[in-house]
């Protein structure tokens, strides 16, 4: 019988001992002791570095920081109603603006809007017909082609017509140029800055004065929104006889 219960009571020392190996300190934070074998833990304190607030919270409210730890969280109200108000808005040149562009109106039923102007500069003249040279000259045709950028101070210029020589076999040279202030006029020394090639026309035998296409352009860049520009050939009689242009279509398109 004693053998019996000594047997009995070394497996129950055993048994306990192997439970008590299972069981160690919860890693949460507190010192209550817990065992693999339990399916639960329960936390009794809040781990460090944890946010807390209110025990309760309202729909549609924002949670605010309620000090400077960055932990404390509070009730920060409803969110503010939708109305938005900008910032005085001012569109650059060659774009306009419709609806409220202030910065005093709220804009929810008309807010501030941007687009391309549309309005850039354009020109298509037909000058008459100046008078010929018999050495180098403005053809003085500044006063009808002319250009006021808008926007972009980029512009390109185009000539179409006639030139010709009055002598066969002698050449006609014509070359755009363009400049601010008063245009040059007819006749005056060659002037401005030249934009493209120039043109050079031999005259075939026989067709002394015959006319023979034209067409010249160029792109200018660089120039001041607002500023007026003049355009006009600079022509040119090489060898003899008088060059002349005639026919002319002078246009010019900002873009």
């Amino acid at each position: 019988m004693r053998v019996v219960l000594s047997l009995l009571l070394l497996l129950w020392c055993n048994c306990a001992f192997a439970q008590s190996s299972q069981c160690r300190t919860s890693p949460v934070g507190t010192t209550t002791a817990y065992c693999a074998s339990e399916a639960f833990v329960t936390q009794s304190a809040a781990a460090a570095g944890n946010v807390t607030g209110p025990s309760s919270s309202t729909t549609g409210h924002v949670a605010t920081f309620a000090d400077t730890t960055g932990k404390v969280i509070q009730d920060g109200g409803a969110v503010p109603a939708g109305t938005l108000t900008e910032q005085k808005d001012t569109a650059s040149v060659g774009i306009s603006t419709s609806g409220n562009c202030d910065n005093t109106s709220t804009n929810s039923s008309s807010p501030c809007d941007h687009h391309l102007a549309l309005n850039n500069a354009v020109l298509q003249a037909s000058p008459g017909n100046p008078t010929g040279t018999t050495s180098a000259s403005m053809m003085g045709l500044g006063t009808t082609c002319k250009v006021t950028p808008v926007y972009s101070g980029r512009v390109k210029i185009e000539f179409y017509g006639q030139q010709f020589n009055s002598t066969a076999t002698d050449a006609s040279i014509s070359s755009i140029r363009w400049g601010t202030g008063t245009a040059p006029s007819n006749p005056s020394s060659l002037s401005g800055t030249q934009v493209g090639a120039a043109i050079a026309i031999t005259q075939p035998t026989g067709s002394g004065g015959f006319g023979l296409p034209l067409a010249n352009s160029g792109i200018i860049t660089g120039l001041t929104p607002g500023t007026a520009y003049w355009f006009d050939i600079g022509l040119t009689a090489s060898g003899g006889g008088t060059a002349t242009v005639a026919n002319l279509s002078c246009n010019a398109m900002e873009f």
